[in-house]
Formats: structure tokens, C-alpha cells, sequence
């Protein structure tokens, strides 16, 4: 009789162990999901902060404003042939072109983390820079000065020429 007991519990006991391994393959199981949830919600919330930093770079910090204001004035002029001339004054003046240079190199960076790294997705790069890259493509001036170092911006600017004809 007393087999009997020590037999029906060592039963127990593997049935039990085997309850233990079914829990914690479950419990890691759902840990690890928790986790993949996890990770995505904070790579969601690193994106959002890097795409507020470049928007702030691009538009609300002064970085940028004196040269963008300068291309808006040159993009607002296009329409009375005069272009060359603004254009003309930012080549001509060191400073404005190095602000220029500045600003395209920025541009090249935002081009690439979409291109390359994929921190940007297209509906993200499009609600950053489609207006400026539409207009900045039709500046005459402007695609020529692209052409030398700035292939990726001059690639944007043909793409968006093409998808607007």
C-alpha cells in the first residue's frame, strides 16, 4: 500500500512539474510579446521626437529662416523672370551661399535618412518638405547649383518636376 502512495505521488509531481514548464513557456510567451509592444511603442515615440527636431531645425529655429526666406522670395519672383538676378545675389554673397550650402547639406541629411536609413517614411518626408522641394523645382537657377555635390536633393527635384507635368 505504501507503493501505492509513493507511485501516486511521484505522478503528481510530474504532472505537476509538467504544469510548471506548460506556465512558464506561457509566461515567456506573453513577456515576450509585452516586450515586442513595447519596443515599437518607443520607436514610435523616438520618431515622433526626431521628426519634431528636424521640422524645428528646418522651421522654427533660426538656423535656416534667412535662406529659406531668400529661395521663397526668389520662387515668388519666378513668375516675372527676374530670378536669375535674386538667385545671383545668393551666389554672390558669401555668407547667404554658405547659408545655402548649410541648408542643402541639411536637406541632403533629411534626403538620405529617408533614402537610406529609413527614418523617414515617404508620408513623413512629404509633409516636411514637399511645399519647399515643389517650389525650390522650379528655380531655374537653383537646379543648376544642385547639380554640383547635392545629387540626392537634385534626384528629389527631378522626381517632383516629373510627377507635376
Amino acid at each position: 500500500m505504501a507503493f501505492y502512495y509513493i507511485l501516486k505521488s511521484s505522478f503528481i509531481l510530474a504532472y505537476l512539474a509538467n504544469i510548471f514548464t506548460i506556465l512558464t513557456g506561457l509566461i515567456a510567451f506573453i513577456g515576450s510579446i509585452i516586450a515586442i509592444c513595447e519596443y515599437r511603442r518607443n520607436n514610435l515615440i523616438k520618431r515622433a521626437e526626431f521628426y519634431t527636431s528636424v521640422f524645428k531645425m528646418l522651421f522654427i529655429d533660426d538656423t535656416f529662416k534667412k535662406i529659406r526666406d531668400k529661395l521663397d522670395e526668389i520662387y515668388e519672383y519666378e513668375k516675372s523672370n527676374v530670378t536669375d538676378e535674386i538667385f545671383n545675389q545668393i551666389t554672390n554673397d558669401p555668407k547667404l551661399e554658405t547659408e545655402l550650402v548649410k541648408y542643402f547639406n541639411f536637406l541632403e541629411y533629411v534626403i538620405t535618412l529617408k533614402e537610406v536609413l529609413k527614418a523617414l517614411n515617404e508620408n513623413e518626408f512629404n509633409s516636411l518638405l514637399n511645399y519647399q522641394l515643389k517650389s525650390y523645382s522650379k528655380i531655374k537657377g537653383l537646379k543648376k547649383y544642385c547639380e554640383y555635390g547635392f545629387e540626392s536633393l537634385n534626384r528629389e527635384l527631378e522626381k517632383i518636376k516629373k510627377s507635376d507635368k
